[in-house]
């Protein structure tokens, strides 16, 4: 060993005893974290942005606009209606809804089910849609079960994959006006 390798080795030695001491500590951990209350106002918050989203689409609805509510969906999205056609991607959705929306009276959603995780999240829950079928007077009602997938895609939250699926309407009827929708047969 040369006398300039033998000044390298003790050079090196009390930063290589150095280092590996401080590899040996713990990594810093926060303390007294209570992780499930985390997990629960993480949950809540985007419980909020998810209602905050549906209430906006839901408006959208109203205004009976084809563009403006197939813009809450993202460019690959799916919607399953009652009828059980499938459209997926915007264009796509915009074109159904065009023959859809002129004849929507009302639509509500609650949520019985809700998990997220990152930036998706899941809910389901009862729904209850009011409409006139084409060329008639008559106001015809539907309550069923809906799904939604939302994902966050530039900073903004669209809905990936809704699927309304139809049952019979319970007895007794619609909900009153700011009521939820009935649950499992409930009035």
């Amino acid at each position: 060993m040369t006398r300039r390798s033998r000044i390298a080795l003790l050079t090196a030695l009390p930063l290589v005893l150095g280092a590996g001491s401080l590899l040996s500590q713990p990594l810093p951990t926060p303390r007294n974290t209570d992780w499930n209350r985390e997990r629960q106002e993480y949950t809540a918050d985007m419980l909020k942005d998810y209602n905050q989203l549906i209430n906006e689409w839901r408006e959208a609805w109203d205004s009976h606009n084809p563009r403006q509510v197939a813009d809450f969906y993202s460019e690959g999205g799916f919607l399953v209606f009652t009828g059980g056609e499938m459209s997926q991607g915007k264009p796509a959705i915009q074109r159904w809804l065009s023959g859809l929306l002129p004849n929507v009276v009302d639509i509500r959603l609650a949520v019985m089910d809700f998990v997220a995780s990152g930036r998706m999240a899941y809910a389901m829950g009862p729904y209850w849609y009011q409409y006139k079928p084409e060329g008639s007077a008559e106001v015809m009602s539907q309550t069923g079960t809906y799904v939604a997938v939302v994902v966050q895609e530039g900073g903004r939250w669209r809905i990936r994959s809704q699927v309304f699926t139809p049952e019979t309407l319970p007895a007794g009827g619609a909900p009153a006006p700011g009521q939820a929708p009935p649950v499992n047969g409930e009035n």
